[in-house]
């Protein structure tokens, strides 16, 4: 048996061999919920290699290990369980938020608060340079940021999620994407222009 994090992952690799970028792997429901070490396991159990076009594909193996988390979804035959079923299927609905580390749960949080402090100050889900100024508030600086002022409690927790995280959410050309703080301060490093 394959955890969630596996399953959702074998599911999103069960399309092929086609690039991440294509919608369609963009827009399927199976592409969250796990991560690089995800990858690595599925790949170190078998499940995934290489295709033609350079894309992760499934393995024999991995299209039985597929198979056999859906069987082990399916409906239960007693009656009995029915009710823990039904509970079962509203937890999957939440199933991204069902996660394997706390750290992940931290890079989760992390996440949500930046842009919920962009929607509250900016009215913008990702305001231009939002993880530069988040940061400096993490660090503690000044707390002032668009229509609002950002709470102590706020800050403090920028840098708390971000610790347990072990890294900040920087926004890219495919949107918010996650890196380690020694990333992240190298990133600082490079835009810090001497005499700052």
């Amino acid at each position: 048996m394959v955890s969630k994090r596996m399953r959702r992952a074998l599911e999103y690799y069960s399309m092929g061999d086609i690039s991440p970028k294509d919608r369609r792997k963009i827009d399927h429901p199976s592409n969250n919920g796990w991560s690089s070490k995800t990858i690595d396991e599925a790949l170190a159990a078998g499940f995934l290699t290489c295709g033609e076009q350079g894309w992760h594909v499934l393995t024999d193996k991995g299209r039985e290990a597929l198979l056999s988390t859906r069987d082990a979804r399916s409906p239960p035959s007693n009656p009995r369980h029915a009710r823990n079923e039904t509970m079962s299927d509203r937890r999957d609905q939440y199933d991204p938020f069902f996660l394997d580390l706390a750290e992940e749960g931290a890079q989760f949080g992390l996440l949500c608060l930046m842009t919920g402090i962009s929607e509250e100050c900016w009215a913008a889900g990702w305001m231009n340079g939002l993880e530069h100024y988040l940061w400096r508030v993490a660090q503690g600086g000044e707390r002032g940021y668009g229509m609002q002022t950002i709470t102590e409690r706020q800050a403090t927790l920028l840098k708390l999620l971000s610790e347990e995280a072990d890294g900040w959410w920087v926004w890219d050309d495919d949107g918010p994407r996650f890196i380690s703080l020694t990333a992240w301060q190298a990133k600082r490093a490079s835009l810090t222009s001497p005499g700052e």
